[in-house]
């Protein structure tokens, strides 16, 4: 699962741009994101991003307040936001320069998808530019936007109150395309998403074609995750996954999660409620905590 967005804060504050995952009082690791045989993660009480490898070795610390805030991390690159607007720095620490010169508290987050870079302000207007910092536009302005948005395929996915919108890159051709939706993750042309209730809480699996036709229920569930052809997520009584149809479910284990940060094709990242960052393997086994 390579969300490169953060999604778009869903990911833990009201912006579902965030990438990584949700933290809370407690948390001692989060946005945990893995790329190119290493994973990234911001230590909390230091305020720091690290990387690693998979099997804890080589650990590296990068300069405090690089990418701790909000992050995605494309081939090379880490783009994040600071508070002068987003920046970007080379995986090995070199090269920063900043992208776009807007005060983070401004903005909702962003969302990096090829060779642009699309981010929102809490004003409601949305911008594209290029990652380079080039050919700044404004593309769009969504009255009530409340920050959720997901680049798939040359389309945006937005929320506007209590509907989900797309419109094309360019911010041309808006529609609706259905309502109360949360968006877990875009794949082979179906939107994969739970449901939001009016206490705001996102229950159950579902999906849908890309223009809102087609809805269905695949599974009870929530802090859906999808790598290759398994969606995982958590229960009551514990973590499953099933196939991307609902169908063949499983139960992996009994632990509880607060959220899943990253799932690659090896392991799964998540945080407990107790605030502790943990991998396990895709069938469930092989816990190890992350510090």
């Amino acid at each position: 699962m390579k969300k490169i967005m953060g999604l778009l804060l869903l990911f833990v504050t009201s912006i579902v741009l965030l990438s990584g995952c949700e933290s809370f009082s407690g948390t001692t690791v989060s946005r945990i994101m893995e790329n190119n045989g290493w994973i990234y993660y911001v230590n909390i009480k230091e305020d720091t991003l690290y990387k690693m490898k998979p099997d804890f070795s080589e650990k590296t610390k990068f300069e405090p307040g690089v990418a701790t805030n909000y992050s995605v991390i494309q081939e090379d690159t880490i783009y994040y936001l600071g508070r002068e607007g987003i920046r970007k720095i080379q995986i090995d620490g070199t090269g920063e320069v900043k992208v776009v010169d807007t005060e983070e508290q401004n903005m909702f987050g962003f969302y990096v998808s090829g060779d642009w870079i699309y981010y929102p302000l809490k004003s409601g207007e949305v911008y594209r530019v290029k990652t380079d910092g080039t050919e700044k536009s404004k593309i769009a302005q969504i009255n009530s936007f409340n920050g959720s948005m997901t680049v798939s395929d040359g389309w945006i996915y937005y929320e506007d109150g209590e509907n989900l919108f797309r419109m094309k890159t360019d911010g041309t051709g808006a529609e609706r395309i259905s309502e109360r939706v949360w968006i877990y993750e875009i794949k082979d042309g179906l939107i994969y998403y739970g449901e939001e209730s009016k206490k705001g809480e996102i229950v159950g699996a579902y999906r849908m074609k890309l223009d809102g036709s087609e809805k269905s229920k695949l599974v009870e569930g929530n802090f859906v995750a999808i790598e290759g052809n398994w969606m995982y997520y958590g229960k009551k009584d514990g973590f499953f996954r099933s196939k991307l149809d609902g169908t063949a479910e499983e139960k992996l284990n009994e632990e509880e999660m607060f959220t899943i940060c990253e799932v690659d094709d090896k392991y799964i990242y998540y945080i407990e409620y107790s605030g502790a960052a943990y991998r396990i393997n895709l069938d469930g086994s092989g816990k190890v905590r992350i510090e």
